[in-house]
């Protein structure tokens, strides 16, 4: 299954969980034509069922998480063991300020990160840092910023709330390392005008800090 197929699959699946096919059918229409398109015509297509779910689905949380649930992943990107040495240090020390530093060691797969009581403060580094040192506009930042594909290629801006399917890579490694449910919430973003993605991670409060 290649990223597309994925998406578009994720994508469906997450508005028929968290509503119902009927509206998964509405919002996914024309996505069948999604392969023939090219990537701004994809793009287009993409921002347009985001609007028709927020006309579907009223409530935000719930748009959230199907955003969130639609997410590439870190193990998908880096491999099924790539969280595994995190996971081992959290488990010997219970410790995730251990666990922060240990990343902070791999600065090409890692956010910025601050922990500050039973919450992780990420700011995302650009995709492209030296076309982001240079971007004389906020487009230009936003090119070299985003990790998105269908948001760099959209033609048209991408509603904001998009940044919460990056929300969902977050919620991956978090889940993924300390094996329980994990609230993440989009604290700046690109699409909102910002010149960075920042995110908090609330850890369940029974983590020790």
């Amino acid at each position: 299954m290649d990223w597309l197929e994925e998406k578009i699959e994720k994508w469906s699946r997450g508005i028929e969980k968290y509503s119902n096919k009927e509206t998964a059918e509405r919002v996914m229409q024309g996505s069948g034509a999604l392969r023939e398109m090219d990537s701004s015509s994809r793009a287009h297509w993409f921002a347009e069922s985001l609007r028709k779910l927020e006309a579907e689905i009223n409530d935000m949380e719930t748009r959230q998480e199907i955003l969130t649930a639609c997410s590439c992943t870190f193990t998908d990107e880096f491999g099924p063991d790539s969280l595994l040495p995190y996971r081992k240090i959290f488990e010997e020390t219970g410790d995730v300020r251990m666990v922060l530093e240990a990343m902070q060691k791999d600065r090409s797969r890692f956010a910025t990160s601050e922990l500050k009581g039973n919450v992780i403060h990420e700011k995302r580094a650009p995709r492209d840092p030296e076309a982001y040192a240079k971007a004389g506009t906020a487009e230009e930042r936003r090119l070299a910023a985003c990790f998105c594909p269908l948001a760099r290629a959209g033609q048209v801006p991408f509603p904001e709330p998009y940044c919460y399917c990056s929300a969902g890579w977050f919620k991956g490694i978090w889940e993924g390392i300390i094996g329980s449910p994990v609230r993440v919430e989009v604290t700046k973003s690109l699409l909102r005008g910002d010149e960075t993605c920042e995110f908090e991670i609330h850890l369940p409060q029974e983590i020790p800090q």
